[in-house]
């Protein structure tokens, strides 16, 4: 899955795509004509859209609460190195199994935070979580946790 895409089953293309437009400041109107819809349909569509990804949230912070899944917090100023080293560590400390090594986590952590790195620094918090499976999920802090996703198999 690549960085900004949806998983699937989740939220769907259309809905992706209103959600987009709507955080770069188009009505639901404006929305409607250029998808040749009725406002009333991008309504529906953005409101599923919403109650979904507050759904998969309620869904990552129980698995987080149960202790089914690690939240890694990295804070803003990290290296890309030692960021990477650090989401491996906490995988060790919760006796995690990684596939990854150094180098591929920290390509990894740079596709998901794109746009968030400054002279190989993090210019913001950056949130990984990581499941028992070894799958993780990469977002910078305000982003949803979706925005890159890796599995392992």
């Amino acid at each position: 899955m690549t960085a900004g895409s949806a998983p699937a089953g989740f939220v769907t293309a259309r809905q992706m795509e209103i959600l987009r437009l709507r955080r770069d400041g188009l009505s639901r109107q404006e929305i409607a004509d250029r998808l040749g819809t009725s406002r009333q349909n991008v309504a529906v569509l953005e409101a599923r859209a919403r109650q979904n990804i507050s759904r998969a949230e309620a869904t990552m912070a129980a698995l987080i609460s149960s202790g089914l899944a690690l939240r890694v917090a990295i804070p803003a100023e990290t290296h890309m190195l030692e960021a990477a080293k650090a989401v491996l560590d906490a995988a060790d400390r919760a006796r995690i199994h990684m596939k990854d090594d150094v180098v591929s986590m920290l390509a990894l952590l740079r596709a998901g935070v794109r746009g968030y790195v400054e002279d190989g620094r993090l210019n913001r918090e950056v949130h990984v979580t990581v499941f028992p499976s070894g799958e993780i999920l990469v977002g910078a802090s305000g982003q949803g946790q979706g925005d890159q996703y890796r599995d392992h198999d």
